[in-house]
């Protein structure tokens, strides 16, 4: 049995504190922490000796990799000293067999028979947590491993920047062809001076421009490479950078002439004062795009719908399709899948801009959808709600 010294708790306490299989230490409240006393229990956990500690090993080196933790353990304490708090609990990560684990630590400062204060602390390797942290971990990392090779496979150009810095952190292999340049020679220098060759921040650089969770899509002719570029902004914590990363397609590229010719095509879309409706050729049952003016043939507002898929999202719903019979242009059925306010507000801008997107069809006033949920009280739920503004007629009709 590890021998208590007398000075620092009494017989009784040791006989106590020694039979609990929890690992537990007694310390000074100093700047060390020097430890007056450990259960047989504490030492077995560290992987050490008692001798250990008395010839050379003191109590931040259970914390040799991850130092800043026994800070944060030493802070904990002195602030509840110093409020008067006698209790302290924390995760942290100590150095246990040669090996970095979590353990939550549970304190009780007191005062010190000899003056001063001291603090019991009691340990519990916390397994599963740091087996669920490795785990996180190897996801993570095969997520940027995964990411890092399709911008690798990407066709076009991708370049990553710290926004606030400007350097240049990630280069894809078709940038590095664009720019004539290897990835050595562009990582670390400033996007403005090798992309668009200026010796300050370009003055339309669309950093102010970017939020999260959006794309910000433009067109720029760069002078520096004498070609016209289709452009893909967005914002990315990359490595603890605040990143944004560019996509982007020259005028000689295929998907450049693709994406004009698309571009084309929907102005004069728009142009046209009539109802339009595309259908799937492999069913002509399946609604792909409609304009606005076929929603105001058949007797259906974009606030009307805005508000009745607002309606079902915000209770926990999925609005999984919606469906229609029409006396002229028969059952129609498009896919939707909006299932948050988000998704709502893209299928509303894809209507007011005209895009390509599976979107609602609705006739002679009356349409179905198929709308799923978690439990029958959240769909109980959502049909009273969507009764009390009108939107649901007697089965009858």
């Amino acid at each position: 049995m590890v021998q208590m010294k007398p000075s620092a708790a009494g017989s009784a306490d040791m006989g106590m504190l020694e039979d609990l299989q929890m690992a537990v230490s007694l310390h000074q409240l100093d700047d060390a922490l020097t430890v007056l006393w450990a259960n047989t229990a504490f030492y077995q956990m560290l992987g050490k000796k008692q001798e250990d500690f008395k010839e050379s090993l003191v109590f931040s080196s259970c914390f040799s990799d991850v130092i800043q933790d026994f800070q944060k353990l030493y802070s904990s304490l002195c602030a509840a000293d110093e409020c008067g708090q006698r209790q302290v609990k924390l995760r942290s990560s100590m150095r246990i067999a040669d090996d970095v684990r979590m353990v939550e630590i549970a304190g009780t400062i007191r005062d010190a028979k000899q003056g001063g204060q001291e603090v019991l602390l009691c340990y519990t390797p916390c397994t599963m947590l740091a087996d669920e942290r490795r785990q996180l971990l190897t996801a993570n990392r095969e997520m940027t491993d995964n990411f890092k090779w399709m911008m690798a496979a990407y066709t076009g150009n991708v370049y990553i920047s710290d926004m606030d810095t400007y350097e240049l952190l990630y280069v894809n292999k078709k940038s590095c062809d664009t720019l004539q340049a290897s990835e050595a020679q562009l990582l670390g220098r400033k996007c403005y001076e090798a992309i668009q060759g200026l010796d300050a921040p370009c003055p339309f650089c669309t950093n102010a421009h970017l939020k999260k969770n959006e794309t910000y899509s433009w067109e720029f002719y760069n002078s520096k490479l004498k070609r016209t570029f289709m452009i893909k902004d967005r914002k990315l914590d990359w490595f603890g950078h605040a990143a944004r990363i560019e996509l982007s397609y020259d005028m000689y590229s295929e998907e450049y002439k693709l994406a004009k010719k698309d571009q084309e095509r929907e102005a004069i879309l728009k142009t046209i004062p009539a109802g339009m409706v595309r259908f799937d050729a492999r069913d002509f049952d399946t609604i792909l795009w409609y304009n606005g003016i076929f929603l105001d043939m058949i007797g259906c507002t974009k606030e009307q719908l805005e508000e009745e898929l607002c309606a079902i999202v915000d209770l926990g719903g999925c609005v999984e399709n919606v469906m229609i019979n029409h006396r002229v242009y028969g059952h129609m059925e498009a896919v939707l899948g909006v299932n948050s306010r988000r998704k709502v507000a893209e299928f509303m801008e894809d209507i007011r801009s005209g895009k390509s997107s599976p979107l609602k069809n609705i006739t002679s006033n009356y349409h179905y959808h198929r709308v799923s949920a978690d439990s029958k009280e959240t769909l109980d739920m959502i049909e009273e709600d969507l009764r009390q503004r009108g939107f649901l007629v007697p089965c009858g009709k």
